[in-house]
Formats: structure tokens, C-alpha cells, sequence
């Protein structure tokens, strides 16, 4: 097994070899690997996998040629989206795993405190930019949603607005990590992150709201 190390966390190349329990196990400890930003990007992947399997199903229940296209080209764009997700979980966890390696640079020098600076800077932006760029291509997903909501089939249609939850959920974690990650920037820097956070959780609690109601609508609850 490839690891790196990083003071005394092991990290192996990607989490997604591991499986569902030795991820909860080597989270539950004092020296996890994961951040929360990658376990909510996890729980994003899933949501994404719960909208496949929502297009798959429907897929082969559609007579129209249109509507196959559509939702072949909606099962394309959701796989490209987990795809990106999954590596975004990985890229924040060496993110956090470079920003704390960077408090043990060398200081005993003017040139030695500068870089130690610029690094802690520079680890740190990454985990903001991160979880920033993650929200946005999340909230992207509900526009496949509301695309999907006419074309799969009624027995489905629950887990459409499981998707949508999951989303929202997710999105509000990584907004909030932003907000912490952004602390200790200028407060102009920190207005203008925490701001463009603040519209993609928007967006995403208007679209959730908007596919539950329109769910429920359609199944009469």
C-alpha cells in the first residue's frame, strides 16, 4: 500500500480504496485521515450514485428516442460530476495534510519564516478554494434533477428528492468550511469567499425546496 506521511497521519493515494467501514474506523479516531470536507464530498458521491441509479431505472422503461438521449446525456453529465467530486475529496484531504506539514517547516531564519509563511498561506487558500469550487459543481446537480423529474419513473421519484437533501446537506458543510478556513484572511478576501458561499447555499436550499415540493406534488403526499 502507497502512503505519504505527514507528521503522524498516513494518507493513502485515494480513499476510495477503502471500504465503507475502515473509512468510519480511520475517521472515528484522534488522528483521522479524512476532514469533513471529504466525508461530505463522500456523502455528495453517494448522492450522486443515488441519481444514477434513478436514470438507470427509467432508462430502460423510456419508449421515446428524445428521452432516451435526454437521459443517456443527464447519466453522462451526473457520472462527469461524481467523477470531479471524488477527487475533490481526495485533493482536500492533501490539503489539509500539506497545511499542517507546513507548521513544521524550518524557522530559524528570515528566508526559513518566509517560506514557512507563504506555504501556510498557500495550504490554506487550497482549503478554502476546495470546498468553495465542490459547492459550486454541486449545486450544478440540481439542474439535473429538475431535468430528470419528468422523464423517470413514479417509483423513483422519492429518491430525486433524497438527492436533492443530500445535496443541500453537503453544500452547507462545505460552505461552512469556508467560513472557518477563511478566518484568518483580509477581511475583503473573507467578504468575497464567504459571499460567493452564501449564493450556492442559497441556490441549492430554493432548488431543494422547489424538487420537494414538486415531489410531493406529483406523488400526492
Amino acid at each position: 500500500m502507497n502512503t505519504i506521511r505527514l507528521r503522524n497521519f498516513a494518507y493513502m493515494e485515494t480513499i476510495w480504496k477503502w471500504t465503507l467501514d475502515e473509512l468510519k474506523t480511520t475517521t472515528a479516531t484522534d488522528k483521522p485521515v479524512a476532514t469533513s470536507g471529504a466525508i461530505t464530498l463522500v456523502s455528495a458521491v453517494y448522492g450522486c450514485s443515488l441519481l444514477l441509479m434513478t436514470l438507470s431505472i427509467s432508462l430502460s422503461k423510456l419508449r421515446s428516442k428524445n428521452a432516451v438521449d435526454k437521459v443517456r446525456q443527464l447519466l453522462a453529465d451526473t457520472e462527469q460530476q461524481s467523477y470531479a467530486l471524488s477527487k475533490a475529496a481526495d485533493s482536500d484531504i492533501g490539503a489539509f495534510q500539506l497545511f499542517l506539514a507546513s507548521f513544521d517547516l524550518p524557522a530559524d531564519t528570515e528566508s526559513h519564516k518566509k517560506l514557512r509563511r507563504e506555504e501556510i498561506v498557500q495550504h490554506r487558500l487550497e482549503s478554502i478554494r476546495i470546498p468553495l469550487e465542490a459547492a459550486e459543481r454541486i449545486t450544478g446537480l440540481y439542474s439535473i434533477i429538475f431535468d430528470a423529474i419528468p422523464l423517470v419513473s413514479k417509483n423513483v421519484l422519492p429518491d430525486l428528492a433524497s438527492c436533492a437533501n443530500i445535496f443541500y446537506s453537503s453544500i452547507c458543510n462545505l460552505c461552512w468550511n469556508v467560513r472557518v478556513n477563511s478566518k484568518k484572511l483580509s477581511p475583503d478576501a473573507r467578504i468575497r469567499l464567504t459571499s460567493a458561499a452564501g449564493l450556492h447555499k442559497n441556490d441549492a436550499k430554493v432548488a431543494t425546496k422547489l424538487i420537494n415540493k414538486q415531489v410531493a406534488k406529483m406523488l400526492g403526499v
